[in-house]
């Protein structure tokens, strides 16, 4: 499961992964998500998830190893929570991944970039930016201001009901207990929009 990023599947890095998966013996399957890709916070995205885990199982009867990441690990590891798909699944990698993805906007909508590397400083305002722009209808007036104010740190509980919910709905801390596959949590200490303490 790709993350937000715009080429979604064709992103040459994943495409990078995919062959080395594939080299070693694993088929590999690359849903294309339109909302991830966008950074769209829409929890439909985990059944877009859960039916390429159905698609790929039944094609080879075998169970499915999910791969998340970023902000894809999300709907990976919730998909792998469904009570129809826990025995489709084999295992769950996240790479970058989350628990809560209140936290990961809290932190990627307000945090300063100045204490950060300039490449890194330019990740995370590209994620802000593609983050307010997707999210637009949900975020409401707050969308503007955060455009016309980078300074501006919004208030969690002052945020739209619309964006609290879709929050709260791709968040994976509260199904950890209930998964049967093992998790296994990678992240680098540099990730410049999801924090290490996520995973």
């Amino acid at each position: 499961v790709h993350g937000a990023v715009p080429d979604g599947k064709d992103d040459p890095r994943l495409q990078h992964l995919c062959r080395a998966l594939a080299r070693t013996g694993f088929v590999v399957l690359v849903p294309d998500i339109a909302d991830l890709k966008s950074a769209r916070l829409d929890p439909r995205m985990i059944d877009d998830v859960a039916g390429a885990v159905e698609s790929l199982a039944g094609a080879t009867g075998r169970p499915v190893g999910l791969v998340g990441i970023s902000i894809g690990a999300g709907p990976a590891i919730l998909a792998a929570a469904r009570e129809n798909l826990r025995s489709q699944v084999s295992f769950i990698l996240t790479i970058g991944g989350y628990a809560s993805l209140r936290s990961v906007l809290e932190s990627a909508l307000a945090t300063p970039t100045t204490t950060l590397s300039p490449d890194m400083a330019e990740a995370r305002e590209e994620m802000r930016r593609a983050l307010i722009e997707a999210n637009a209808g949900l975020l409401g007036e707050t969308a503007d201001r955060l455009r016309k104010n980078p300074g501006f740190i919004p208030n969690w509980d002052e945020m739209p009901d619309a964006l609290r919910t879709a929050a709260a709905a791709l968040s994976p801390e509260g199904v950890i207990a209930s998964l049967r596959a093992p998790l296994f949590l990678a992240h680098s200490e540099t990730d410049p929009v999801i924090a290490p303490a996520e995973s």
